[in-house]
């Protein structure tokens, strides 16, 4: 065997262990997740890291459930929410985050932007996983929401656009579980579990607001507690592709309000405000595509299944998660 086949044949070897190394890695690398589009994460970031999700959210309105869960269709209502939010680890235990929606709104014709009702949240880990199949994560969530957003003195031209708002402070208190485990061998499942209850302070109105009423409505509102439910399935199909199944489940009471709706005619029953008591059911189907495992895309729509005195719409959501 001559020197020059001699090299061919250590290249070749070369190469072919370089591709099982590469190959080896791949096999036992740990899962890549992007996240579910609605459920947070049930563990904090860890100390000196920061997490980066920008959601494009494309809201279309169409209707809404009356008492008895039927659709009324109403005019088109189209909201589009950039939604940066970035989420800092101060310690393995703690960690804040920060949510700055902007709305673009639009209908029959009408259209408005600005900035919506801003929110600051600290996370604090409970529990956690690590490679213990039968613990999970356990991460307390406590938000805060500022109403930042414009919600009162509306204009009747604009058909409800100016509103991007709720006009009051609101407290959230989460339970977020997480638990994950590998199936068949190479592909994992992660499940979240989240349970939330919001609370949500009075508010003055004045004019046309965010919860209905008139141009010469004024008074008091105080909108009722709402108790939501989310769990989300993240299933690897491989490195790179992961298939997501997410419902929710929602309650609230109904809004109490206390002043005069229109006045100069009082008993008017053309003018309401606020809402009964409600529930909706939804699901939020998505495909992940993790580039690595600080890098990914999540792209899915979120629709409702069932109402009783909520919106009727169809919610396309796109999202980039980058952690470092």
């Amino acid at each position: 065997m001559d020197e020059r086949t001699t090299m061919q044949q250590f290249i070749k070897l070369m190469v072919l262990s370089t591709l099982l190394s590469v190959f080896s890695s791949i096999l036992n690398a740990g899962p890549w997740f992007t996240g579910p589009l609605l459920a947070p994460a049930g563990h904090t970031v860890p100390r000196g890291h920061t997490n980066f999700e920008l959601y494009g959210i494309d809201i279309l309105t169409n209707g809404r459930y009356d008492q008895s869960g039927t659709v009324i269709h109403t005019p088109l209502t189209r909201s589009f929410v950039a939604n940066p939010i970035i989420t800092h680890g101060f310690t393995n235990w703690l960690d804040v985050q920060l949510i700055l929606p902007y709305v673009f709104n639009s209908t029959q014709g009408e259209r408005y932007n600005r900035l919506s009702d801003v929110s600051v949240a600290l996370g604090f880990q409970l529990l956690e996983q690590k490679s213990r199949h039968d613990h999970f994560d356990f991460r307390l969530l406590v938000q805060e929401t500022f109403p930042t957003g414009r919600f009162d003195n509306l204009n009747p031209a604009q058909a409800g656009t100016d509103a991007t708002g709720l006009g009051s402070y609101q407290t959230q208190i989460g339970l977020n579980f997480q638990h994950l485990i590998q199936l068949f061998g190479s592909h994992y499942l992660r499940t979240r579990l989240i349970l939330n209850r919001n609370f949500a302070g009075s508010v003055r109105v004045n004019g046309l607001n965010s919860f209905g009423g008139s141009v010469k409505t004024q008074g008091q509102i105080a909108p009722g507690a709402e108790n939501t439910g989310d769990l989300a399935f993240e299933f690897t199909l491989n490195q790179h592709w992961v298939a997501v199944l997410e419902g929710t489940a929602s309650t609230g009471q109904a809004t109490r309000f206390n002043g005069i709706l229109n006045v100069g005619s009082i008993g008017n029953t053309s003018v309401s405000i606020g809402n009964n008591k409600y529930h909706e059911r939804s699901l939020a189907p998505a495909l992940e595509y993790n580039f690595n495992s600080n890098v990914g895309l999540i792209g899915g729509v979120w629709f409702p299944v069932r109402g009783q005195n909520t919106a009727h719409f169809k919610t396309y959501i796109l999202a980039l998660n980058t952690y470092w």
